[in-house]
């Protein structure tokens, strides 16, 4: 799996994944940590990874419009929403 992880992800953690064997790039890496939510989930869509962050309030917006876009992107607060704990 190709993840992106965001600003709120620690380096500790992203360097876990890949001993694991993810493939995560961290913006950090990248020097993007000031990149704005609606251009990390573009450029997760483009690079086809998924988007680790701790950051439900401002992802859950450009999130939506991804949504409405015909992607099949899934934001995480919407998939507990649906589908509750049993």
């Amino acid at each position: 799996m190709k993840l992106l992880a965001d600003m709120g992800v620690s380096v500790t953690t992203v360097h876990l994944l890949r001993e694991a064997g993810e493939a995560v790039v961290h913006l950090r890496d990248e020097g993007l940590h000031r990149l704005p939510d609606d251009k990390i989930l573009e450029k997760a869509r483009r690079e086809q990874r998924v988007v680790l962050t701790f950051d439900l309030e401002s992802t859950a917006a450009p999130a939506d419009d991804v949504l409405k876009n015909g992607s099949d992107y899934r934001h995480p607060e919407a998939t507990r929403k649906n589908n509750p704990p049993a």
